[in-house]
């Protein structure tokens, strides 16, 4: 929605993949990590597109 999560007072969940947190500010010391799962890029981008693209 626009929402500048890191100026925003509240809090956020946010999941992503390492090389997105990695690459991002998302690798700040001010982001704590809840947990890591060992999960590949294409399973990651296999359930997006579910989400994204439902089946009819």
């Amino acid at each position: 929605n626009g929402t500048d999560i890191s100026t925003s007072d509240l809090y956020y969940n946010v999941a992503t993949i390492d090389y997105v947190r990695n690459t991002t500010q998302l690798n700040n010391i001010n982001v704590t990590t809840l947990y890591n799962t060992n999960i590949t890029l294409a399973k990651c981008l296999l359930e997006y597109l579910k989400i994204k693209y439902p089946p009819c």
